[in-house]
């Protein structure tokens, strides 16, 4: 006799129905080992044929230009963290790597595109994620204690932020989660996520990347964790980063008035009526550089907007990964940032029409102050800190909004 209600047979059914939709796209880019028809030509052949590109077609589907690739193999290469093979070049191992996290490619698309096995795709995709990450510490680097060149050029911004170093914001990256553990990873837009949060410089560089966090994670507790763990964040003395209102006003960390017009679009042709409008106006015009560095990061790399069917921990790997590679184009072609018009790829890949889709994305995901009530009612307050510490903060706020709003 069938004891089960209605309620417990639609559950089960959807439990069913994710748990074989996602053995199914595992299965996609793992495990089909079959050997890919062949392409014509075996995978140096193809690899040279790519790089005869034009640099605008190398681009789109590799990501960045030539001169950059070659020279991003040339340091892995000589760092020893990645070595050729017999009949693999390095250059071909970060092709399969870039294929895969620019275009959100499946492994079974790129193995027949290089006439290669999908196991050889997943092997040396995973050596490239882990070779890429040790590049860490030469490209995410602390931020400059000196007054950057936008702030000190603009009457709008100096001296008022003389003493800002960055941004620092969340966004939600999609993530994909076994059933048991999905409940911690729903976020309050209604998907699963991993909370992302970075600081950048205002050259749209990441100065700090912690990724890994579930999505129901306020970006208040992922600061709190970022002020704590071994590799914390650097606030230096008597400097601050802007923050959201979905952030406390604390000392090193610089929240908009909350109650007030906030972002640009909430002002259009109306000026600001008082001091704290005034403030929040220019706020939110120089902390915009961190949605435009996660927009960037996520048009560049696409697999950023989808649920890659990898396990969590390479899911966190890759966006780390990911962030190392911008801030080294960044370095390298200051004037290469992507925009997604830029991912019209008009039939670059041959094949390529074949590749999982994962899924897209809103790149405005992070936490703003949607909801929250008076000042620091719902915010963690992620350090220790007296009352006093607390009024000199909004008394520091105070101080620049006045004096913006007495220079205007």
């Amino acid at each position: 006799m069938d004891t089960m209600t209605d309620e417990e047979k639609v559950a089960t059914m959807v439990a069913l129905t994710t748990l074989f939709f996602t053995i199914g796209r595992y299965y996609l880019y793992h495990c089909n080992r079959r050997v890919p028809r062949s392409c014509g030509m075996n995978g140096p052949l193809y690899l040279q044929k790519t790089l005869n590109k034009s640099p605008v077609k190398f681009r789109k589907v590799y990501r960045m230009n030539q001169l950059v690739f070659h020279k991003l193999a040339d340091i892995l290469t000589s760092k020893g963290f990645l070595s050729a093979t017999k009949t693999i070049s390095v250059e071909e191992q970060l092709a399969y790597f870039l294929l895969t996290v620019g275009q959100q490619q499946s492994y079974s698309v790129t193995a027949e595109m290089f006439d290669r096995s999908n196991w050889t795709i997943s092997k040396y995709f995973n050596k490239v994620l882990d070779a890429i990450l040790k590049l860490h510490s030469d490209y995410v680097k602390r931020p400059s204690e000196h007054t950057h060149s936008k702030i000190l050029t603009s009457s709008m911004f100096y001296p008022y932020f003389k003493d800002c170093i960055g941004v620092i914001d969340g966004t939600h990256i999609k993530a994909n989660i076994p059933i048991e553990d999905q409940p911690r990873f729903w976020n309050r837009k209604g998907y699963l996520s991993q909370n992302v949060m970075a600081a950048c410089s205002f050259d749209m560089q990441f100065t700090y990347v912690l990724a890994g966090w579930e999505g129901s994670a306020t970006d208040s507790r992922v600061l709190k964790d970022a002020l704590t763990r071994r590799d914390k964040i650097f606030v230096p003395e008597g400097k601050y980063y802007l923050v959201d209102a979905s952030y406390a006003n604390l000392p090193g960390f610089l929240a908009p008035y909350r109650g007030t017009r906030y972002h640009l679009q909430e002002f259009g042709d109306n000026i600001p009526r008082n001091e704290k409008e005034l403030f929040n106006q220019r706020h939110s015009s120089l902390r915009n550089i961190i949605e435009r560095t996660f927009g960037a990061l996520k048009a560049r790399f696409q697999m950023l907007k989808g649920a890659p069917p990898f396990s969590f921990k390479i899911q966190v790997k890759i966006v780390h990964a990911c962030c190392i590679l911008h801030n080294y184009i960044r370095g390298e072609d200051y004037d290469d940032i992507f925009e997604d018009k830029d991912d019209d790829l008009g039939g670059e890949l041959s094949g390529g029409g074949d590749a999982v889709q994962l899924g897209t994305m809103d790149d405005t995901d992070s936490d703003d102050c949607d909801g929250l009530e008076d000042e620091g009612s719902q915010v963690i307050s992620f350090r220790t800190q007296s009352a006093l510490q607390s009024t000199r903060a909004a008394q520091f706020r105070d101080v620049i909004s006045t004096s913006m709003w007495n220079d205007n």
